[in-house]
């Protein structure tokens, strides 16, 4: 390979790295601004892993998300803030069933 092309990739790589976190920080600032310091705010991610149901759809990939939530959530348990947990949740029939009574709709 090229020390051009490599240079690039690594470029790439620490901008999208650098988005992704901005994003992660931001979401997880907003989220804890609001709401009684003592109860910890829950935050749930589908895996997304799923094979998409027609033409043209792309399963969307989680894990660099998932990756900048937790180094966000260490910087907010850092600063000595609200308490954050990550979750991670199983998708399966997530638009089908019912939250209230667990139907299929």
């Amino acid at each position: 390979m090229q020390p051009g092309y490599q240079l690039q990739r690594m470029w790439l790589f620490r901008r999208k790295r650098g988005a992704l976190d901005r994003v992660a920080a931001s979401l997880i600032r907003a989220a804890t601004c609001s709401g009684p310091v003592e109860r910890p705010l829950v935050i749930g991610l589908g895996s997304a892993g799923f094979s998409p149901n027609s033409r043209g759809q792309l399963s969307a990939p989680t894990t660099a998300l998932h990756t900048a939530l937790i180094r966000a959530i260490k910087l907010e348990r850092g600063r000595g803030r609200r308490h954050v947990e990550l979750h991670d949740i199983w998708e399966h029939r997530t638009l089908l069933c019912c939250c209230a009574c667990g139907a299929v709709t």
